[in-house]
């Protein structure tokens, strides 16, 4: 029997085979809203982001979800929580909860847009690359083939920029995509806490 015959004939039975897992997953628990609060209260924000204060705030709240899971994952399997060593997905993925799963989500969209948002920043701010190449290139103490350097690379950084605001449209709307996802999620989670409460 081939190898692809025996994948597809041989049915998955259960996701978490083995004791273990099975109690690591039934364990697993979200994590409070007092948690949550505490953590946003402990962040210390520099003022020289460029990310508006919302998206920073649920960029937070989602590292705080993934570090209690982490946390989760080594209260119940003492034993076994040795990570990867750098390779590989961290062992307590394999455990998040639907909503963890979203706050990762958003966590890797905001790492992506992060160095675009910086770059945009380094490129166009006052005194930035492209303020001092165009004044090069207007420049008339400089030669003509200098300024006409000055003026090829002036036209390179502005389609740089260009090109980096097309990919940051990109990513923000995968941002606000992964922000609904995760909002919708952690509501229906905290909706449900308090009527159980």
């Amino acid at each position: 029997m081939s190898s692809l015959a025996l994948l597809t004939s041989s049915p998955i039975v259960e996701i978490f085979p083995h004791g273990r897992d099975r109690r690591i997953a039934a364990g697993r628990t979200p994590a409070s809203p007092g948690f949550l609060a505490r953590r946003l209260l402990a962040a210390g924000w520099t003022d020289d982001a460029p990310e508006p204060w919302p998206v920073r705030q649920v960029v937070e709240l989602c590292r705080a979800e993934i570090d209690w899971s982490v946390a989760e994952w080594r209260r119940l399997d003492p034993l076994d929580n040795e990570d990867t060593g750098g390779w590989g997905p961290h062992p307590s993925e394999l455990y998040r909860l639907p909503h963890e799963h979203d706050a990762a989500r958003v966590l890797n969209a905001a790492a992506h847009l992060q160095p675009t948002r910086w770059r945009l920043h380094e490129l166009v701010r006052s005194g930035g690359r492209l303020r001092a190449q165009r004044r090069a290139a207007a420049d008339g103490e400089q030669s003509e083939t200098c300024r006409l350097d000055w003026m090829q690379r002036a036209a390179d950084t502005v389609e740089e920029i260009e090109t980096l605001w097309a990919l940051r449209r990109r990513q923000m709307h995968a941002l606000a995509h992964a922000l609904a996802a995760y909002r919708r999620a952690r509501g229906t989670l905290d909706t449900a806490a308090r009527h159980a409460a």
